[in-house]
């Protein structure tokens, strides 16, 4: 498993708008100054909005504002909002340690259960560390 580039943007892109608390930055200001292109900064922003987490405004004075606060926003948040839901394992997604058959090779499922474990961990350190963690 591997996040997305946009991924990590994103966390920049809330962390940078955490730094400017109840201003409404402009999307060209964000690409400018996180050194991503605009077209990205936008259709990060668009994703960010679609979850809640951030809010725009139209016009000559346009822009981003976070909505929710950095202390609540955690990065399993964003991650899963950028990436989706997470696995580490392709096959995780359709193993149900509480279906092992009780015969045979396939009785135990050794990769599986360690590869369920790394997951756990990692979602729970997701979950435990916000944006505010991050000191942008």
């Amino acid at each position: 498993m591997k996040f997305q580039k946009i991924t990590g943007q994103a966390i920049r892109i809330v962390g940078y708008l955490n730094a400017h608390p109840n201003e409404i930055i402009p999307s060209k200001t964000i690409s400018q100054e996180l050194d991503i292109s605009y077209q990205i900064c936008i259709k990060i922003s668009n994703m960010l909005k679609k979850g809640g987490l951030i809010s725009t405004s139209r016009g000559i004075y346009g822009g981003f504002r976070l909505v929710k606060s950095a202390e609540k926003i955690t990065l399993y948040d964003i991650v899963t909002l950028i990436e989706g839901p997470l696995s580490i394992y392709n096959d995780l997604e359709h193993f149900n340690p509480n279906k092992k058959k009780k015969k045979g090779p396939e009785a135990a499922y050794p990769v599986e259960d360690a590869f369920l474990k790394i997951q756990k961990i990692l979602i729970e350190e997701l979950k435990k560390m916000t944006v505010a963690d991050l000191n942008f």
